[in-house]
């Protein structure tokens, strides 16, 4: 290793937080940049190539001080993260453990509403203009035989009958 940097003797966590490595870099690089070498000569290239090398090798100390913390940190992160995510998944379970009854109550209401719904799209028979004087008579009395209540239709009672009356309307002969 070369004179730039003794790195064995730095303090990773001292280094690697905000601001830590710019007063590295800047020693580094007054080091690197003291002494100006003849391109010209051999031992001007050779010192510039070492220089260079010495640079490249304390990257590379710098960035494996650098891993060595990364990966002591994320070890002490992994149990954290384990139980981060225990947390997560059995309250989870918890949550839907409580919500159980809520949810097939609102499920019932739900179907409940739906087949109500049905029941009023059925109101409106599908007669075309091929449609038979008995599949109109047909429709015509089922449409008059549906009993339209609260008990039947409970909030969609006034809707139902609404589309009871403009359906009987709409079969009924002009």
């Amino acid at each position: 290793m070369s004179e730039l940097m003794v790195i064995e003797n730095l303090n990773a966590v001292e280094i690697f937080k905000a601001g830590g490595a710019q007063p590295i870099i800047d020693k580094i690089r007054e080091k690197a940049t003291s002494e100006v070498f003849d391109v010209n000569t051999k031992k001007g290239r050779d010192s510039i190539r070492s220089m260079a090398s010495d640079v490249a090798k304390s990257k590379t100390a710098l960035d494996g001080l650098g891993k060595a913390l990364t990966d002591r940190l994320n070890a002490q992160k992994a149990p954290i993260m384990n139980e981060r995510n225990l947390f997560k998944a059995e309250l989870d379970k918890i949550r839907d453990e409580v919500r159980l009854p809520l949810t097939e109550y609102e499920e019932a209401k739900q179907l409940r509403i739906d087949q109500i719904k049905q029941k009023i799209e059925c109101m409106s028979p599908a007669l075309t203009a091929d449609s038979s004087s008995d599949d109109v008579r047909v429709a015509l009395a089922t449409l008059k035989s549906t009993v339209v209540n609260e008990e039947s239709f409970a909030e969609f009672e006034a809707m139902a009958l609404h589309v009871k009356e403009e359906s009987v309307g709409g079969l009924k002969p002009s």
